[in-house]
Formats: C-alpha cells, sequence, structure tokens
C-alpha cells in the first residue's frame, strides 16, 4: 500500500487565483483611467465654458463700443453739417448786414453826394479782459479747471469812396457819419478834385469802424428801386 501524500486542491487552482489577481488589477487599472479621462473631460468642459463665457463678455464690450463709434461718427456729420449751415448762414447775414449798411451809408449822404465804392473788412477780436477776469483765469488754470474761451467780437471796417459836387458837401457827409450813432474812429482819408465827365468834382474817401451793437434800417422794395434809379 502506497504512503503518498494526497493533494486536496484542484491542479489550477494556483493558475486561477492569479488570473483572478490579474483581472481584478486590470478592472481597477481600467477604472482608474476611466476616472482620467473623465476628470480631464470635465476639466476641458469647464475651461471651455469660461472661454465661451470670456468670449461673449468680449463680444459684448466690442457690440457696445461698436454702437459708441456709431455715435461718435453721427455727431461728428451732424456737427459737419451745422458748421456748413452756420457758414450759409453767416455769409447770407453779411450780405444782408451789407445791403442794409449801404442804405443806412446813401441816406445820410447830403444832396450833391454819391457813392461810387464800399469796402466793408471783418475780423474777429479778442475782448480785453480786466484784472479780475485774469485773476480768475489764472487760477482756473492753476485748479486744472475748465477755462472758459475769450469772447470774441466782430470788428466791422468800411472804407468809402465817394464824389461830391463841393467840399463843403463832404464835409456835411463827415459830420452826418459821426452824428448817426453807428461808426466810430471816422477818419477822412483824402479829398481831391476829379474830373467827371465835363464837370470839377471832389473825390473823398474815408474809413470808419461799425459800432458792435448798430442797428441798421432795412430798405423798402420801393427804396432799393429808388436807390438804384439814383446810381
Amino acid at each position: 500500500m502506497s504512503d503518498a501524500p494526497v493533494n486536496f486542491i484542484p491542479d489550477d487552482y494556483l493558475e486561477k487565483k492569479s488570473q483572478n489577481r490579474s483581472n481584478l488589477i486590470c478592472i481597477g487599472l481600467f477604472f482608474v483611467v476611466m476616472a482620467g479621462i473623465g476628470a480631464a473631460v470635465l476639466f476641458n468642459m469647464r475651461q471651455f465654458s469660461q472661454l465661451q463665457s470670456r468670449e461673449d463678455i468680449v463680444s459684448k464690450q466690442l457690440l457696445s463700443r461698436a454702437h459708441e463709434l456709431d455715435r461718435i461718427n453721427a455727431l461728428k456729420i451732424q456737427k459737419r453739417q451745422m458748421v456748413q449751415k452756420a457758414r450759409i448762414v453767416a455769409a447770407l447775414w453779411e450780405r444782408m448786414q451789407r445791403s442794409m449798411l449801404v442804405y443806412d451809408v446813401v441816406k445820410l449822404m447830403p444832396g450833391g453826394v454819391s457813392l461810387q465804392q464800399l469796402q466793408l473788412t471783418t475780423k474777429m477780436i479778442k475782448v480785453k479782459l480786466t484784472p479780475l477776469q485774469k485773476a480768475k483765469r489764472a487760477l482756473e488754470r492753476k485748479t486744472h479747471k475748465k477755462v472758459k474761451p475769450r469772447i470774441m467780437l466782430r470788428r466791422v471796417t468800411l472804407r468809402i469812396t465817394g464824389l461830391a459836387s463841393t467840399a463843403d458837401k463832404v464835409a456835411t457827409f463827415y459830420a452826418e457819419l459821426n452824428h448817426c450813432g453807428l461808426f466810430n474812429n471816422v477818419t477822412p482819408l483824402y479829398t481831391e478834385e476829379y474830373k467827371d465827365k465835363h464837370d470839377m468834382v471832389q473825390r473823398f474817401g474815408v474809413r470808419m469802424t461799425l459800432k458792435p451793437h448798430a442797428k441798421f434800417r432795412a430798405a423798402t422794395a420801393k427804396q432799393r428801386l429808388a436807390m438804384a434809379g439814383g446810381a
């Protein structure tokens, strides 16, 4: 009778145990890898969401800036249109002012005096500041406050050339210019004899400045026709 030991463990037990252990390790590694992939996907999705939010914010800011630029461009166009209209109005006012001024000058001329030429020159000048105003402006500059622009006045200078039958008529016209209340600094330039067709007359020149708040008298259509006929 043999004394060999009896093995109650199946022959493939150890092999199956080793295989099961390997399977468990592989499953564990699989879940670890999947968890890493899931975490990476979630991280990327979060990053993408943040980038999308930032892109939306930037797009809104760009849209807001575009609207502001449109408003600025519209204001610039409106400003150019207003400047153009102001120039047209100023030109029309200059013509109307000249017409009324010619009418008033002709009305001041006594009989025997006629107007040959009237030159009108306009210049913008700054109003002189008082010592108090100068000190106030200096304080505004020192404190970096907005300094108001200097007030500008329109200086209108007239130069008249005319003909008169006698020197007394010229003197009478000068006196009328001085006392009419429209002009300052009435300055005779010259008086000389001049042959007009067949008669000897006095040709004269005078320069003056228009008072800042002078009021003109507009000529009616009938008076303009009379002036044109007299000319």
